[in-house]
Order: structure tokens, then sequence, then C-alpha cells
């Protein structure tokens, strides 16, 4: 049996069955011995003895070293093969759970922008200077509402955390027993997710300095079409949001294990490394192919020759179908970080017992 089948099938066990087969571990294989071990410490379940064999386990968990060999293609094909079939198994349970984030993130990202552009229609442009307070205004409205989107899409991540645990352990995916872990950990949610708000936006920040110090080199004298600036400006972004998403873990450490929020931090940049083909395909599937989702409709509409009169509510039907298209594509980036830490963590364990027992808040 392969590894992976031992993760899923212990994880499928209950507390019970798990400690009854470390009863018998002697009949164990190592390798299902040493899954067996890792669940357990998971779950933070004592070991019924502390046979030779337990003692050795218990000492290979903690010293084992942090930085894993990084995924082949194939392997990391397998996973994303993983992600989506688990997907589309329960499509309609993980669209219910990003369909409110997106349209909470659109309207708050559009009030943001309108409030500031009101704003700016009243300053004059020559005297900028005498406008600092109306441009702390125009900023503060933006942040706000790309704030207030990136919380929407934080919970929804919370929420697709919980549910991937539930149906990987084989459980009815449960809206009380996400909400009653996200209480549990509300506070140390909020901080992270703020946390990791600020990170994307100097992430942001850095890429577009990146893009800008291109136009000092030799390519501006290629003479880009407004097409490749486009590319290229969405490949920086992207791979600015793959290093970030070295941290994406730290969400499922805090809202499924109770970690502290520093130390979520350290734990997603453990369990990612190496890890860099499957987060930079999770990400191109919900950062591009969101972005190429979300605009398809109006591209597509901006065929339609000036000719045709179009009704008043097209506008609005270009819109919900843009947002449908993300709410589509969405998903698996979720999903896929979600399925990724409950691997990995199984497979690789926390360094020290602190670490696994939950963490005041």
């Amino acid at each position: 049996m392969q590894i992976d089948d031992l993760v899923r099938l212990y994880q499928s066990k209950t507390d019970q069955e798990l400690i009854q087969l470390a009863a018998e571990a002697d009949q164990l294989t190592p390798e299902a011995h040493s899954q067996l071990t890792a669940e357990l410490f998971r779950r933070r379940i004592p070991l019924p003895s502390e046979s030779a064999s337990d003692r050795r386990s218990i000492k290979e968990l903690k010293t084992r070293s942090v930085v894993t060999k990084p995924w082949a293609a194939k392997e990391t094909n397998e996973f994303v093969a993983d992600v989506l079939r688990l997907y589309h198994s329960h499509f309609w349970i993980f669209v219910k759970l990003v369909a409110p984030a997106v349209v909470i993130g659109y309207f708050a990202v559009v009030f943001g922008l309108r409030e500031g552009r009101e704003i700016s229609h009243q300053l004059h442009p020559g005297q900028m200077y005498r406008h600092v307070p109306e441009l702390l205004e125009i900023m503060l409205a933006r942040l706000s509402g790309f704030l207030t989107s990136w919380m929407a899409f934080s919970f929804a991540y919370a929420a697709t955390c919980s549910t991937v645990r539930q149906l990987e352990a084989g459980d009815s995916p449960s809206p009380a027993r996400f909400y009653l872990e996200l209480h549990e950990h509300a506070g140390k949610f909020f901080r992270l997710s703020v946390m990791l708000f600020v990170l994307c936006l100097f992430g942001y920040i850095l890429s577009g300095l990146a893009l800008s110090a291109v136009w000092l080199t030799p390519v501006r004298h290629l003479n880009l079409n407004s097409f490749m600036v486009w590319v290229l400006s969405l490949a920086t972004s992207w791979a600015a949001m793959v290093v970030l998403s070295r941290f994406a873990l730290a969400v499922p450490a805090v809202v499924l294990d109770g970690y502290k929020v520093g130390k979520s931090m350290f734990r997603s940049d453990e369990l990612t490394q190496g890890k860099w083909l499957v987060l930079a395909a999770l990400v191109f599937k919900s950062y591009i192919g969101g972005y190429i989702a979300g605009a398809a409709p109006f591209w597509l509409a901006a065929q339609i020759p000036n000719t045709v009169a179009l009704p008043p509510w097209f506008s609005w039907a270009l819109t919900a179908a843009s947002m449908a298209a993300v709410i589509v594509v969405e998903p698996p980036m979720f999903i896929g970080f979600a399925l990724l830490y409950l691997r990995q963590s199984a497979i690789l364990p926390a360094k020290a017992e602190a670490q696994l027992a939950p963490q005041p808040g």
C-alpha cells in the first residue's frame, strides 16, 4: 500500500480505531507504523504503550528534517488530479462556500473604488499638495474595499479547510462544526488574515516595482504592444502570489489545529518546502484562471457591433456571468491548500510536542 493510501486510511478512522491499531502495532509494516504514529500525533492521542518501537517512532517524528524533497512533475499532477476529483465530487458544496465571498468581494471592491473616484473628482489636478487628507481618504476607501473582499475570501477558505478535513475523514460536511472551530480560534484567524493581507499588499507593490524596473532595461526598446504588457504584468503578479502562497497553509494550521499566528506561519513554510510546482499550479488555476474567467464575458461582449441595441440590463447580466465564472474557478486553490496541509501534516508532524498542543489565543 502506498504512503498516500495509508495516510487516507488512517485519517478516515475514528480515534478508538486508531488506538486499537496502535495496540497491535507489532503486526504493522514499518511504513504503516510510521504513518499510524503520525496520525496519532496529529490528533494528539497518546500512545497506549511505550514499547521500543513506539519510542523510536516518536524520536524519528521529533527529529525528522523539516526539508522535504520536492515533488516531481508526476506527483504534482497526481495531487492536482486528486484536488479536481474532490472538487467535482462535491461541486455544489464548494461552490456554495465560495459564492458569498465572490459576491461580497466584488461589491466591496467596486464600492471602495467608486468612493475613491468621487473624492478624486473634487481635487484640483495642479494643486495635489493641498489635498493630502483627501488623498489619504481615497487610499483608505480603496484599501477598505480590498480588505473586506480579502476577509470574505479568507472566511470561505477557512470553511473549505474544515469541509475538506470532514470529507477526507469520511464524514458529511457540517457547517456547525466549522462555525465551532472558527469561533474557538476567531481572534487568531482575524489577526492572521490581516497579516496575510498586508503581506499580499506588499507583494503587489514589489511586483509593480519589479515591472517598472523592466522599463529601465533594454526591454523598453522592444516596443511591446498592450497585450504583451498585460501578459508581463499578470505573470509578475502571479509569481509574487506563488511566493506568498508559502504561507497559505497558516490558515488551516490556525483553524484546524489551533496554532498561534506566528507558529502557523512557520508551520506553513515548513510544510510547503519543496512544493513549488504544486503551489504554482494551484495559484495559476485560481489567480490566472479566475482573472480570465471573470474578464471573459466582457471580452466577448466587446465583440458585439456598436450597431446592435443592447437592453438596459445587459451590463448587469455581464457582471453576473463574470461572478458566476469566478465562483466556478476559485475553489480548487482553496481545496488544494487544505488537502496539502492535511497530507503534509500527517507525513511531517511538527518538530516539537509543544507545537502540537492547542495554543491559547
